[in-house]
């Protein structure tokens, strides 16, 4: 009886030092799934945040260089078109990374992917900005330079124009005709000169058309007026007129000459139909053509006497 009593006891012991052990087994083992779940927990979460902070980094370059296209695509509107349809893939790939959901590993690794896929583009479009902004540079200094020499082409031409102006204007100055001395008598019928005013009968305007090698040879007309000192013109006729500067003037006698750039002596002779149209004081006489006034001079007749001043 009292054996089996103790081969009892000792049963009942084996059995519970193997439940223990057991028990230590499961607790190890229960103690080293944490462990290694804990790990994994915290690899992946590392990993998350890894991702997530280069899909952030890369979101924010690309904000940026989308930034920079705008600005590109208002300097460079060639590339317009180009530059919208990139843009909008960016865009496009942007919202769907965004969209991703990193729970899994399988959308880690679609993550990764796109993530790479945008970093691609996103580097190719650094390359592509660079490249423009040089591009923009370059054109910009070309246009500068272009604008430099027109700028200093344009002074030159003005310049240049002021010049030929001026030589034009001294050309067109020189190029006048001008009548030199100017000399008024009476004169009777045979040509002589008479002083007192009953004795004549012509006044008599003679003058030398000056040389002049820039004037076209050819023929000339001359017109004379003759102004007494009341200022009422000597004529024969109020027809007597000529287009002087686009208007009409009244002449008192007029002569057509053959004038050959050379010094050439002219006389005009002006017939006194009535000795009542002489009247004392000083005369002016002017002469014209059709351009230019040739000349003027002065004379003064007293009663009796005829004088040249």
């Amino acid at each position: 009886m009292d054996q089996n009593t103790e081969s009892q006891s000792y049963l009942e012991e084996l059995r519970h030092k193997k439940v223990r052990r057991i028990y230590l087994i499961i607790t190890i083992c229960l103690f080293a799934a944490v462990l290694v779940l804990g790990f994994i927990y915290l690899r992946q979460r590392s990993k998350s945040n890894q991702l997530m902070t280069e899909k952030q980094q890369l979101l924010n370059k690309q904000k940026k260089l989308s930034a920079s296209f705008d600005s590109l695509k208002t300097r460079q509107n060639k590339l317009q078109k180009q530059i919208s349809q990139r843009k909008q893939q960016v865009t496009q790939l942007t919202r769907r990374i965004t969209e991703i959901k990193t729970s899994t590993q399988e959308s880690v690794e679609t993550y990764k992917e796109e993530l790479s896929v945008l970093k691609n583009l996103l580097d190719t479009y650094v390359q592509d900005v660079d490249s423009l902004e040089k591009e923009n540079q370059q054109l910009t200094a070309n246009y500068q330079q272009t604008k430099d020499s027109l700028t200093r082409v344009k002074q030159e031409l003005d310049e240049a124009q002021k010049l030929n102006n001026s030589l034009s204007q001294k050309i067109q100055d020189a190029s006048i005709l001008n009548a030199g001395n100017i000399e008024a008598s009476g004169v009777n019928k045979r040509g002589k000169v008479k002083f007192n005013i009953g004795q004549f009968e012509k006044l008599r305007v003679c003058f030398t058309l000056q040389q002049n090698l820039l004037i076209e040879s050819g023929s000339k007309t001359i017109y004379a007026r003759i102004v007494r000192p009341d200022s009422v013109l000597l004529t024969e006729s109020k027809n007597n007129v000529f287009t002087y500067q686009e208007e009409q003037m009244v002449f008192s006698e007029k002569r057509k000459v053959y004038y050959e750039n050379e010094d050439l002596d002219v006389c005009i002779y002006y017939d006194i139909m009535n000795n009542k149209n002489i009247i004392e004081g000083t005369y002016t006489i002017e002469l014209y053509n059709e351009t230019h006034k040739l000349g003027t001079a002065k004379m003064t007749l007293k009663t009796g006497v005829f004088r040249f001043i």
